[in-house]
């Protein structure tokens, strides 16, 4: 987790990261690029740290919403906790105690209240 976190951190400035939830196996991640600077995030994190990934790309509000709900409830389907915010983890899990990363997260979706996480929660 904090080798994952460390190089997230010096590869932020390339791209805006909006959830993450690291598995003992396996990653997601929901960014948004900056400019032209995927190729360079991909390089710098993706490739250099995981091999190969399987990426999509995201063309709308509908599926964003499906995207988002879906990488935080990935150790509720994994049987390792009952809420979102319980898993160790993710950034919602820092985002909902108030610890921050050593980056930004851009949380497009919205979480400050208990609404969002009832709505993240719910299978």
């Amino acid at each position: 987790w904090k080798s994952c976190l460390s190089k997230l951190s010096k590869s932020c400035d390339l791209v805006d990261i909006q959830s993450f939830v690291l598995m003992n196996n396996h990653y997601h991640l929901l960014f948004r690029a900056k400019e032209n600077n995927i190729q360079k995030f991909l390089n710098c994190f993706i490739f250099s740290y995981f091999g190969d990934s399987n990426m999509e790309v995201i063309r709308s509000n509908r599926y964003l919403r499906y995207t988002y709900k879906y990488i935080y409830q990935n150790p509720i389907r994994a049987n390792l906790v009952n809420r979102v915010e319980d898993y160790p983890f993710s950034s919602i899990h820092y985002k909902s105690k108030g610890i921050l990363f050593d980056f930004p997260i851009h949380d497009k979706c919205g979480m400050a209240d208990e609404f969002k996480l009832h709505w993240l929660n719910e299978v």
